[in-house]
């Protein structure tokens, strides 16, 4: 594996680190910030005394993630998934990294600020990536890992279109980072899976 294709790998497996650092980073900036009930964007709202924190860590996770796009094709075509497999996933780590930009240029409460079809690729990139790595027998732990991560979305759908007891209004904010932590974190950890792949062989 060349240089910048382990770079970009890097890259993907930074995002994550860069995305929920800067709502780390952002909430002191926000009075009265409750995790449990107010979304993340609202960290870059006209209600926090400095949304420039938040939203440019969105743009950076972004960028990030676009870059990482490139290595991750490379690397899953080297370990011989399928180039078509490998392509989708990319380009589903292409649109999250797109969905991001836009929503750290359009920060609440721009009525653009949802990415809308702009960010399928974090509901995709899963399914995208369990199909590339379904037949390769090297990548069989990150192919359990991504069959976790769908029966977790599955279990995720009723909670958040509200047709179970949970209250939502008094919770949003940790389901979305529940969501968050599942949907947004598959590129990075077939990232690190790749890397680590790289360095045994």
């Amino acid at each position: 594996m060349n240089r910048w294709t382990m770079l970009s790998l890097w890259a993907g497996v930074g995002v994550p680190f860069v995305y929920f650092g800067a709502q780390a980073a952002a909430i002191p900036f926000y009075p009265g910030y409750d995790l449990l009930v107010n979304s993340a964007s609202q960290l870059g709202s006209d209600a926090s005394r400095l949304p420039e924190v938040l939203n440019s860590g969105a743009m950076l996770s972004g960028v990030m993630s676009v870059l990482s796009s490139a290595g991750l094709f490379v690397a899953l075509s080297r370990a011989g998934a399928p180039k078509v497999f490998s392509a989708i996933a990319a380009l589903c780590v292409v649109s999250i990294g797109l969905a991001a930009l836009w929503a750290g240029l359009h920060p609440m409460p721009d009525p653009a600020h949802n990415p809308g079809a702009l960010g399928v690729g974090m509901f995709l990139s899963p399914v995208a990536l369990l199909a590339s790595v379904w037949r390769v027998a090297a990548l069989r732990g990150l192919r359990t890992y991504l069959l976790w991560v769908l029966v977790a979305f599955a279990g995720l759908v009723p909670i958040m279109a509200g047709l179970t007891p949970i209250d939502l209004q008094a919770y949003g904010g940790l389901m979305q980072r529940i969501a968050a932590l599942v949907l947004y974190l598959p590129p990075s950890v077939a990232c690190w899976v790749l890397l680590r792949k790289s360095r045994s062989t």
